[in-house]
């Protein structure tokens, strides 16, 4: 039995343009920011780029206070607001759509501004 030829021309016309926009709009980016950590422009000597290591990292990770301060507080938002905001939002989602004393007005008052959006634009 003969196996079925697959339609090259096919698959590279539905994937080249989809592989052009992912290399153009994921790897190159990596690729270049991966070279700029790694070197330092010098305008003094005319726009050249000099090759530094990871000197960089260095600098970040072991002497800058700013970095770990801004660390920390990435971290506890990343924590904290979850923590906060899932129960709240189930608890207006359950107020909204439950028969809960008020129902109707937090319902009126949670997509007024909703609504008013398109009249006032």
């Amino acid at each position: 039995m003969r196996r079925a030829r697959r339609p090259w021309g096919s698959i590279v016309l539905f994937l080249g343009p989809a592989l052009c926009f992912y290399f153009a709009f994921i790897i190159y980016p990596v690729l270049v920011t991966f070279f700029n950590s790694v070197h330092t422009l010098r305008m003094d000597l005319g726009m050249v780029y000099e090759y530094v290591g990871f000197q960089h990292f260095k600098e970040v990770l072991f002497e800058d206070e700013i970095f770990w301060k801004a660390a920390r507080n990435a971290m506890t938002w990343a924590v904290v607001a979850p923590v906060v905001d899932i129960p709240l939002a189930l608890v207006l989602a359950f107020t909204l759509h439950g028969r809960v004393p008020f129902a109707r007005f937090f319902r009126t008052v949670w997509f007024t501004p909703l609504l008013m959006s398109y009249p006032v634009v």
